[in-house]
């Protein structure tokens, strides 16, 4: 774990003061950076799982309430509901709590992961450089709905991967002080070619077993990181050794 956090603050150290880093834990350290909709290989089968998003809010509708400002909830808050409900989006996870991503990346031990970690201000240079910073989704309501556009092909003179903060407005993205990327049609991973920031700190499987001990003595677990009751139940079964 120290030498985790040494890597770590060695990074912090090269970015400006008013700069945060976001992370991404990976337990397989061969998965890429692509949000769960634009992982078909098919354009047909992506755009499938893109359309799935509109049926999510036709049904959804009227039953759910806005948290945010506006009397009813934006494109982005939609989409960022359905994500959290598990259905495919353009959106991909990232937190800004080092200890999170290290719980993410040791979830299985048969295999080598990793902590990815990105500079958002940076990205947000890359591909929008007018708002050098994490977008907004109020203030930035007009640049996300460009997104919303999109399908599942790809275009080289396309939009740009974004770093979002969205509004933490359920209790788990709370607890796991979750932040998004959203990604255009100009590629649909993230690498270093979008990012120069973009780094990755290996977690060998060896180690996975004592971090996620030590990740628990200090309360990161399943039940601190998904407070819905059903998670807290399986936690507490898993430590008195019932499952």
């Amino acid at each position: 774990m120290d030498d985790y956090l040494r890597v770590l603050e060695s990074l912090e150290s090269s970015r400006k003061p008013h700069e945060r880093c976001w992370f991404r834990g990976h337990s397989d350290h061969r998965w890429k950076l692509v949000p769960s909709a634009l992982r078909y290989g098919r354009v047909q089968k992506r755009n499938t799982a893109l359309a799935l998003y509109r049926e999510f809010r036709r049904h959804a509708e009227d039953k759910m309430e806005p948290v945010s400002s506006h009397s009813k909830l934006d494109d982005f808050e939609w989409m960022q509901r359905a994500q959290h409900y598990g259905l495919p989006t353009r959106l991909l996870d990232w937190t800004e709590s080092e200890a999170v991503a290290l719980y993410f990346a040791c979830l299985r031990t048969d295999v080598d992961g990793l902590v990815c970690v990105i500079n958002p201000s940076t990205l947000n240079r890359q591909a929008v450089p007018l708002q050098p910073r994490p977008l907004d989704p109020e203030q930035d309501e007009d640049i996300l709905g460009e997104y919303m556009k999109l399908s599942g092909a790809t275009n080289r003179g396309g939009l740009g991967t974004v770093a979002v903060i969205p509004a933490w407005n359920n209790p788990r993205i709370r607890a796991q002080h979750g932040t998004f990327t959203l990604h255009g049609s100009r590629k649909l991973s993230l690498d270093t070619r979008d990012s120069p920031s973009l780094l990755y700190v290996p977690i060998r499987r060896k180690y996975k077993c004592r971090l996620l001990a030590d990740l628990n003595r200090m309360n990161w677990n399943e039940m601190s990181l998904f407070p819905e009751p059903d998670k807290i139940c399986r936690h507490l079964r898993q430590v008195a050794k019932l499952d």
